[in-house]
């Protein structure tokens, strides 16, 4: 599926993202496999009954091989079913949605530093569940979320990020915005790298 801006193009301020060299852009969902065991929520869940649509990712090149990851952005486009009240976004779908595109700026970072973790799609090995080791992967230690404006749903929304990489954690926070660049949504999070394997 190819990046296609004409999704976007009821957010006029976000279509600079589609063509400035500075700016990378991906597809949601096309760093893992469609068979694997990770992600599944907003792989399946998020996706169905007519939930998101379009889910697009970009991130900001360092200006300098060796700088910083700190800047990212994420596109998402969405049907009645992630409704809450009538006409209006659930809040609980857009605090995973934060979550989300504040995990985009966690998962650049790391790609950036060398220390994305892949291969570790399936936490099944030959039809057996493995106890998952998590030793090295980033986790949302909190969030925090504050809501603004109603969100129009369906609707076409953008999320800015800035991210500030601090090693053993990453602060991360965006802001929400709609058509007209009108700030809906703030959130803001840590990320932090586990240990080891979870205590349930």
């Amino acid at each position: 599926m190819a990046i296609n801006p004409e999704t976007f193009k009821s957010l006029p301020w976000a279509l600079p993202l589609f063509s400035d060299p500075q700016w990378t852009a991906s597809i949601r969902g096309s760093r893992l496999t469609a068979t694997g065991n990770q992600d599944c929520f907003n792989r399946k869940t998020m996706r169905s009954n007519d939930g998101v649509r379009h889910w697009y990712e970009f991130c900001k090149k360092p200006e300098t091989p060796d700088g910083l990851i700190t800047d990212v952005a994420t596109l998402v486009s969405y049907g009645p079913g992630l409704t809450g009240f009538p006409g209006m976004m659930h809040g609980g779908a857009m605090s995973t949605l934060i979550d989300e595109a504040l995990a985009w700026g966690m998962l650049c970072v790391e790609k950036h530093n060398g220390k994305l973790i892949y291969g570790r799609d399936s936490l099944e090995d030959e039809g057996e569940e493995k106890e998952p080791d998590l030793a090295g992967w980033m986790a949302t230690a909190w969030l925090k979320i504050n809501y603004l404006r109603p969100i129009p749903c369906p609707g076409v929304i953008g999320f800015e990020t800035k991210v500030n990489d601090l090693g053993s954690k990453i602060e991360l926070s965006c802001v929400v915005k709609d058509a007209k660049g009108d700030v809906l949504v703030k959130g803001q999070g840590l990320w932090i790298r586990m240990k080891g394997k979870p205590k349930l």
